[in-house]
């Protein structure tokens, strides 16, 4: 079976993961320092409360890499939190329900792209800035992941041009 994470990782989004509290864990009711392995080799450390990660930990997916530290709320990435990805990509910002949601900022290694604004669902969508190696900077209003310009584009010289 393909893992859904790995396969959400490798297009630079990750999935909010439920199927923790399936694992085979002490299911004390006091939140407690602890470990899971999951079935498909998946890794997580630290707080858990009734086997399930709550308050702080780290994520580890076997099968991309990918690794996310920070908040977790009834086995969902929540609250503030980092992803990291093998590309050198990085989100540092809010998670909600175990999506990027809110203020944060991601940083694509590669291609030396930043954007900073607000998030919904893994998307870019409220007010953003998107700037890029070669000195363009897209800022404005973002909706489902797709531009919606309101101030225009400022390119390598400064200038600011209309938006398409």
């Amino acid at each position: 079976m393909h893992d859904r994470a790995a396969s959400a990782a490798s297009n630079n989004h990750l999935q909010p993961r439920t199927d923790l509290s399936h694992s085979q864990q002490n299911s004390d009711a006091a939140a407690s320092p602890g470990e899971l392995t999951l079935p498909n080799g998946d890794l997580y450390s630290g707080t858990l409360s009734c086997g399930v990660p709550e308050g702080t930990g780290r994520y580890v997916w076997s099968g991309s890499g990918c690794v996310y530290s920070g908040g977790w709320r009834r086995g969902m990435r929540h609250g503030d939190g980092t992803t990291r990805w093998p590309s050198g990509a990085v989100y540092e910002g809010e998670y909600s329900a175990g999506f990027m949601d809110g203020q944060g900022t991601r940083v694509d290694a590669n291609s030396s792209s930043s954007y900073k604004g607000q998030w919904k669902l893994d998307r870019k969508h409220g007010l953003g800035l998107q700037a890029h190696a070669n000195g363009d900077v897209y800022q404005g209003s973002w909706f489902t992941g797709r531009w919606k310009a309101m101030a225009g584009t400022h390119g390598p010289t400064g200038t600011l041009t209309s938006a398409p």
